[in-house]
């Protein structure tokens, strides 16, 4: 192998960004020297092997071994190459690369892709990530999310992906359970009651590039913004108000029928009276339902004197009326022998009970889905409901119900950097005190990030004790 004296090396940008920790390497070279040369071009510029320069410089290296690249690529696609197929770039760092290189050269992703030998879809993935939020990207680079992650996080507005980013930490969910429970922070395009025309094309649409942003059937159809989606539904229904408010109700006059009960017809309720009461907007109300989803329930007044109908219309109208009473009846019955059959055939604890008590906690799920689901699959939708049914406790209930679940805040407690970022500077001046670390004189022009840093870097002196805030 031929040598060059390492002062000789010209460097220029790299596009790696983060290289990781470089002891073991310089460890390495110290006991063995490099093993794989550098690579330069003619005038002795770092083409690839940044890690084992900067390694080399640590393990206080004169010279290292390397080849001279004399190929028609040009540095920054030898760089981008290299660092794909050997996987020292992270897609962050692919992402960067890639934006940079296509803008300068002003080639699209196609020609890209080509150049580099990898699918339009790959280039364009890495190119959507890059634009997430700091918060975001540094997880994907320390691999604590993966690139899936990232892609589902991409179809939120940015306050959400950061919220979302947080939950699929803690709850250390994998790329299908962070898809499966998105579907639950999202609003239905296909129940939705505005035009949803104006939703083709939008970058939230779970619909739109599902192959690319890896969202699959689970999130087709739904709106990733949902202050979006409720603010398009709460403009519909203001409008809808408007529009009925010579009609509009919220308390169901005495003596009016909803338009599609059995009784409308046995009061003699017919499209011809309905059709002329919506004309004259008299004996006709209107409720906008918004308790569970939005219902719009037409009521009529029945005629002061019925129209006498007499001979086989009458007949008639009265055997359609027995029918409907008959089959409420039957309907009642049905469901209480059914009810009543379930009982004696499902056991306690097993998975059809399991199955019909998440159906219990969380209605939206399809019952043909949940009872083929594994129980498996059953237990963790029964956690995560219950974690849900943890946020609605008060904190006394809250305290008895962890504190059952081997929860102690006293003993378990570390003191984060989210939990400092609670407190103002006075009041961060006052933990210090409380903790036993410093002084306030010492901090009184001090910046609050910097206490921050300071008090979690006191690890050793803080662990173990719980503020008093927290008792």
């Amino acid at each position: 192998m031929e040598y060059i004296k390492i002062e000789k090396i010209k460097l220029n940008e790299n596009i790696r960004k983060d290289y990781g920790d470089l002891t073991e390497l310089t460890a390495s070279i110290k006991e063995h020297g490099i093993t794989k040369p550098l690579e330069l071009t003619k005038d002795n510029e770092l083409v690839d092997g940044f890690r084992r320069l900067k390694a080399a410089k640590a393990a206080k290296l004169e010279e290292v071994p390397y080849f001279i690249n004399e190929g028609k690529i040009d540095n920054t696609t030898e760089q981008i190459i290299s660092g794909i197929f050997s996987k020292n770039l992270n897609p962050v760092e692919e992402g960067h690369a890639f934006v940079k290189y296509m803008g300068e050269n002003k080639i699209p992703v196609k020609e890209f892709a080509k150049k580099i030998s990898k699918s339009e879809g790959y280039v364009q993935k890495r190119i959507e990530i890059v634009t997430l939020p700091k918060e975001i990207t540094d997880e994907i680079i320390s691999k604590r999310l993966e690139i899936g992650h990232a892609l589902l996080l991409k179809k939120m507005p940015e306050p959400e992906a950061k919220k979302y980013a947080k939950e699929i930490l803690r709850e250390k969910l994998n790329v299908e359970e962070a898809k499966e429970r998105a579907q639950y922070k999202s609003g239905n395009l296909r129940e939705a009651k505005f035009n949803t025309e104006q939703c083709k094309g939008c970058k939230f649409n779970g619909s739109e590039q599902a192959e690319l942003f890896e969202t699959g059937k689970v999130l087709n159809g739904m709106c990733m913004n949902i202050g979006c989606y409720s603010k398009k539904m709460a403009e519909w229904v203001k409008a809808l108000k408007e529009k009925y408010k010579d009609v509009l109700t919220d308390k169901i006059p005495n003596g009016y029928i909803r338009s599609d009960s059995y009784e409308a017809k046995e009061k003699g309720i017919t499209e011809a009276y309905m059709k002329k009461c919506r004309e004259t907007k008299e004996n006709y109300a209107i409720r906008i339902n918004e308790n569970y989803g939005i219902s719009f329930e037409e009521y009529f007044k029945p005629q002061k004197k019925e129209t006498p109908v007499s001979g086989k219309k009458a007949e008639t109208i009265k055997e359609e009326v027995r029918e409907q009473k008959l089959e409420i009846r039957v309907n009642d019955f049905k469901t209480q022998f059914l009810i009543e059959k379930c009982k004696e055939t499902i056991s306690p604890g097993s998975k059809e009970a399991k199955a019909l008590a998440m159906i219990e906690m969380d209605p939206s799920i399809e019952v043909k889905k949940a009872f083929s689901m594994t129980e498996k699959e059953i237990d963790k939708k029964i956690a995560e409901s219950s974690i849900s049914a943890l946020r609605g406790m008060g904190m006394k209930n809250l305290i008895i119900a962890t504190e059952n679940n081997g929860v102690d805040i006293k003993k378990q407690f570390v003191i984060t950097e989210e939990f400092l970022n609670l407190h103002t500077k006075d009041q961060l001046l006052q933990l210090i005190n409380e903790l036993g670390i410093k002084t306030d004189q010492e901090y009184n022009d001090v910046k609050k990030t910097d206490m921050v840093s300071y008090i979690l870097s006191e690890e050793k002196r803080t662990n173990g004790k719980l503020p008093k805030i927290l008792n």
